[in-house]
């Protein structure tokens, strides 16, 4: 959706791929953020954390953005591609800024009505027909009480504009460069992380361990007890999942409650963005959930933290949006997460996509096969994964976004094919089936399906 919505924008000439970030976010300015582009922030290389859970310590609506806004950068700019939750964020605010209206009004005018997709919204789905994402939330819970993957923010950071934030004592001493080399060579009054650190997030940054987690441990209550999601990926057998038009949650923290989100369904922790089961991190070398990562200091007690936050979610989510920061602080409407959608309008919206150029009236043909182009990372566009497929024996990409919650979307104009995932594999029993498995799994089904059918019609010629 925003991804989507930014191709617009930039068509009507209303944004600027090579803006600063700041010329729409004025309070996205200092350490190194001057510099960030919109560009830097759909290819996820503008240094930005992966995620933070905004609702923690009360932040909601414009109080969680003007945080994102404030809180120093985690690496370099573009020093690496990092998927960040918060970049996205940023970026359905820049639509709301150069639309001149929310976010949901704007995808509704500038995607969802012309495109005819009638079962997508944010929020809430359109009807009661709507399969069940999760139970709870699970895994950022656990998340945020680990400080797995990602350590989390103190209260008092200087992100939260505390007067009071503390600085090194250096009283008498120039900066010149001298107060920065005695920081790095002591270790005071802030540890240094070590190279292979996770706060360097090199290509293996780890991700969170929900191997063996169905997102609850159990099935919840009217739900079967053999879960609604199965190994094979296109199985919607279950409780609200048999019908293909059930809506399904396609964006970032949950299950067939479709959304589109864009990462169009990114992954679901609200550290979204990649979808495969990770691995756990290795701890800040100062000590599980302690000392400092990226220039913010860490949370001492996230054990603390996360039972202090009194609305944790532990029931079956069904028509609610799965992604935690989206629905605790943003009300289920927010550039990272929150969309709603059914697989018919999935399809639809990727048939589009896959023949962009016939669709001018939406936007400009060469914008979108700019956000399509190559970049510094194999996997990466402006906004869309990118995946190798094979049609009809031909090679081409496919472009698109897998989800968390069991969802995913992709479209290829070199070929013009367009795939949809719809799963709720959170639900399952035992260790969930990652989305990206099953999305390779839909891909390669598409291209045995084309070359079984392409030798079928050489049969039938001769």
């Amino acid at each position: 959706a925003t991804t989507t919505a930014l191709i617009a924008l930039v068509s009507a000439g209303d944004v600027r791929l090579d803006d600063p970030v700041k010329n729409y976010l004025p309070g996205f300015v200092g350490g190194g953020k001057d510099a960030v582009t919109v560009r830097d922030l759909l290819r996820h290389r503008g240094g930005l954390w992966e995620w933070q859970p905004l609702y923690l310590h009360g932040r909601k609506g414009p109080d969680a953005l003007s945080y994102v806004e404030r809180l120093p950068l985690r690496y370099g700019l573009d020093s690496a591609r990092h998927y960040s939750d918060l970049g996205f964020i940023l970026l359905g605010r820049i639509v709301e800024i150069a639309s001149g209206t929310d976010l949901a009004a704007a995808v509704r005018q500038l995607v969802t009505e012309p495109m005819g997709l009638r079962h997508t919204r944010f929020a809430r789905p359109v009807n009661d027909n709507v399969a069940s994402s999760a139970y709870g939330d699970g895994v950022e819970r656990r998340m945020v009480a680990t400080g797995e993957p990602y350590p989390v923010a103190s209260s008092d950071s200087p992100c939260h504009g505390g007067a009071d934030a503390e600085q090194p004592d250096t009283a008498g001493e120039a900066n010149t460069g001298a107060i920065e080399r005695r920081i790095v060579a002591t270790g005071e009054p802030y540890p240094v992380a070590s190279s292979d650190s996770p706060c360097h997030g090199g290509a293996d940054a780890e991700q969170p361990d929900t191997a063996g987690e169905a997102n609850t441990g159990a099935a919840p209550s009217g739900l079967p007890s053999d879960g609604t999601a199965t190994s094979n990926p296109l199985s919607h057998s279950g409780t609200n999942t048999h019908h293909p038009d059930a809506a399904t949650e396609v964006g970032t923290s949950g299950a067939p409650s479709a959304l589109l989100s864009d990462r169009l369904g990114p992954n679901g922790s609200p550290h979204q963005g990649e979808t495969g089961l990770g691995q756990p991190s290795r701890a800040l070398e100062a000590g599980p959930g302690r000392g400092r990562a990226g220039g913010v200091p860490v949370s001492e007690n996230v054990g603390r933290d996360s039972a202090a936050f009194d609305g944790w979610r532990a029931h079956a989510l069904v028509g609610e949006v799965n992604d935690g920061n989206a629905f605790h602080a943003f009300g289920g409407v927010s550039g990272h997460a929150g969309l709603f959608s059914t697989i018919g309008d999935l399809l639809r919206y990727a048939t589009f996509l896959a023949n962009f150029r016939d669709h001018a009236s939406l936007w400009n043909p060469s914008v979108v096969e700019e956000f399509l182009a190559d970049g510094p990372d194999p996997e990466q566009a402006l906004g869309f994964r990118r995946y190798p497929l094979t049609i009809g024996g031909e090679m081409s990409t496919m472009y698109g976004h897998p989800g968390f919650v069991g969802c995913a979307v992709g479209f290829s104009p070199a070929s013009g094919t367009a795939l949809a995932l719809c799963t709720n594999r959170l639900l399952a029993r035992g260790e969930p089936l990652g989305t990206e498995a099953m999305w390779e799994r839909v891909r390669r089904a598409a291209e045995v399906e084309t070359s079984v059918s392409n030798r079928t019609g050489e049969a039938n010629d001769e």
